[in-house]
């Protein structure tokens, strides 16, 4: 995330609650648009770096394919 938008949250802190959900809905959409399947993502936000200073970022874990609706079946990403 660009520290353009640390300000930003660090003044509004309920806007943190909503970051996990738009970049799991980011990288969704953009799977969805490349390879026509929807992944399995897992998000976990963090707040703080490692000296404890304020630093919001995201760890995003997405599946190796996904599902695709049409097909009702897994899909595997080719690399």
């Amino acid at each position: 995330m660009p520290n353009v938008f640390w300000p930003l949250l660090r003044r509004h802190r309920e806007l943190l609650h909503d970051i996990a959900a738009l970049g799991a809905s980011v990288v969704r959409r953009w799977v969805k648009s490349n390879y026509g399947v929807t992944p399995v993502i897992l998000v976990i936000p963090h707040t703080f770096g490692r000296r404890l200073n304020f630093h919001p970022h995201l760890h995003i874990l997405v599946s190796a394919g996904g599902v695709n609706k049409r097909e009702n079946r897994w899909v595997h990403f080719r690399y």
